[in-house]
Parts: C-alpha cells; sequence; structure tokens
C-alpha cells in the first residue's frame, strides 16, 4: 500500500519518476526517461520495494523519492529554499514582492502565513517550501523573473513530490492537491516580465480587477463601490476557467457533469457568463454555482470566486 502523500499523485493521474538516493532519475535517455512516468500504483509500489518498474529500470534498489512535471497537470510550484547556513528562501521571497510594491500585509492569508493558511504546500527535507498553485496553460506560459535568490519558480523542471524520502529525510504533502489556491494573477505578471519592476505599485497603475478588495485583513485598502461592482462584473465573465479550477472537466463542446445532481452523462453547457443545466432546467452564474457548491451566502461566494480565480 501506498503512503497516503503519494497515494493523493496517483489519485489525480499524476505521472511520477523515480530518483535514486543520488538525486539522478532511474532511466537514462530522453525517451527511456519519458517511459519511466507513470501513474500505476502498482509500479510505484514495485519501486519502493526494490522490484523494479516493468521496464526494468531500479530493480533490485528501494526507491523512495518520486518526481512530477508541474506543467503536465497545469500546476506550478514556487521553490523556496531554507538551507541551514545560507539566505534565508522565505524572506528572500517576501523581500522580492516588496520590491514588486506588495508588502507582506498586503497579500492573501495563505502567502503571508504558508503553515496556517496555504492549502497545498510540501515541506522539504530541509524544512523549506514548495508552494503548489493552479496555473492553466502553464506550459505554455514563458517565466523570465525567477523571484530571488533561493526561490525558484518551477514549470516544467521535474519536482520532488510530496511523500518522498531522500537520504533518511522526507517531503511532507500539506493539504490536498485540488486545494492549491490559483496563481494570483499580480504574481503570474511579475514573473513573466523580463525585467522585475523597481517602482512599488501604487493604486493608481494597477489594473482595477487587481486592486486590493476589503475582504477582512488580508486586504489593506477598501474598493470604491463602483470598482467593487466593475470587478464583480469582471469575474462572472471567468466562469469557465472557475468551473475548470475547481475540478471540473468540460469538453471542447463546452459540456460538462452538473456537479447539483447525480450526473453520468455530461447535461450541463457552459456559456460566457453561465452554465445551464438541461437537467435541473436551471442556469447558474459563477456566484450561484459558488454558493451551491459551497453552501454559502453571496458575499462568501464573491470571496471565493475571487481567490480561486487569483484576483487579490
Amino acid at each position: 500500500m501506498l503512503p497516503e502523500d503519494i497515494q493523493q499523485y496517483i489519485d489525480k493521474g499524476i505521472k511520477l519518476i523515480g530518483v535514486y538516493s543520488n538525486g539522478a532519475v532511474i532511466a537514462r535517455g530522453k525517451e527511456e526517461i519519458e517511459k519511466a512516468y507513470t501513474n500505476d500504483a502498482e509500479e510505484v509500489e514495485a519501486l519502493m520495494h526494490g522490484n523494479g518498474d516493468k521496464h526494468g529500470n531500479a530493480k533490485g534498489t528501494r526507491i523512495s523519492c518520486f518526481r512530477f512535471v508541474p506543467a503536465d497537470y497545469e500546476y506550478i510550484v514556487i521553490d523556496i529554499d531554507r538551507h541551514e547556513g545560507k539566505e534565508d528562501g522565505l524572506e528572500n521571497f517576501y523581500t522580492w514582492l516588496k520590491k514588486q510594491g506588495l508588502s507582506r500585509s498586503s497579500l492573501p492569508m495563505y502567502l503571508r502565513n504558508i503553515d496556517e493558511n496555504n492549502q497545498c504546500y510540501v515541506r522539504t527535507k530541509r524544512g523549506g517550501y514548495h508552494l503548489y498553485f493552479k496555473c492553466p496553460n502553464a506550459k505554455n506560459i514563458k517565466f523570465e523573473n525567477n523571484p530571488a535568490d533561493s526561490v525558484e519558480c518551477l514549470v516544467t523542471k521535474p519536482v520532488t513530490i510530496g511523500g518522498s524520502c531522500m537520504n533518511g529525510q522526507k517531503y511532507r504533502l500539506f493539504g490536498r492537491l485540488e486545494n492549491a489556491h490559483a496563481l494570483p494573477k499580480i504574481l503570474l505578471e511579475i514573473l513573466r516580465k523580463k525585467e522585475p519592476k523597481t517602482k512599488p505599485m501604487t493604486k493608481q497603475s494597477v489594473p482595477s480587477s487587481l486592486q486590493k478588495s476589503r475582504q477582512s485583513a488580508t486586504y489593506a485598502t477598501p474598493m470604491k463601490r463602483e470598482e467593487r461592482d466593475r470587478l464583480k462584473k469582471e469575474m462572472k465573465k471567468e466562469i469557465r476557467r472557475y468551473l475548470e479550477l475547481k475540478g471540473m472537466e468540460i469538453t471542447r463542446q463546452s459540456m460538462m457533469l452538473c456537479p447539483f445532481h447525480d450526473d453520468h452523462n455530461p447535461s450541463a453547457h457552459v456559456y460566457e457568463e453561465t452554465v445551464y443545466c438541461f437537467t435541473c432546467n436551471k442556469s447558474f452564474d459563477i456566484y450561484e454555482v459558488s454558493m451551491k457548491l459551497n453552501s454559502c451566502d453571496f458575499k462568501t461566494a464573491v470571496d471565493d470566486v475571487r481567490q480561486t480565480l487569483g484576483y487579490w
């Protein structure tokens, strides 16, 4: 039986590759390495017991460390190192954000206080963090700007998964993969820029849809009512992305399984601003979907939509 953390990756259909204790993957050559990736639970278990994979890789060696490619599953991972005797990557990360005009107090709680509020991250063997973010179409996005020393944005580079053990030190997964936060749009924009910003962003220089709102202590500057209404309107048009970030599969014909009844054949059609279920005979906008999914009121639904989509 696989460790619970590793099982999460398998349950999501994520293909893993085994890694020897010296850090080398279990196969050699591009084609052989591609073949060595697997999401077969029995094959992973066989590797862990020293029986090798179906290609004969690692036979006779117990494999306890595995990696995956984040972009293949629409994730990006921000790797924050905290090696003893070296610069603290977490402090470097906050310092870097501050240079972009984003003070720690203005960040969402899941970035301000990772251990208490982040929904999906891995604590590395030396006390660092792998922060998981959902990022649709990640493999086609070119990230130009690595945040800081001891901090790296991992997209197509393989990442050690939670549940791995390297030289007796464990990587622990906290939270669940499906609950990873969406990569905030403002952070995505910064990471894509060739040159980091040097001037702090003011309220006037940030697009209205990304300005800080008034959600409890997380948002420092209140929005004007007209700005808040404009943001709500903008987010309504992102219902498709919201549904996908919530883990729902939408076909090329824009059909999906309705989450509000026992649906086995896609009976809901996703339009520009609504989803219509032919079985329920009802149309839902993005906020109505959130209210039903989360059993919450409208105000809480707005906050859920904003955080899911990565609007601050």
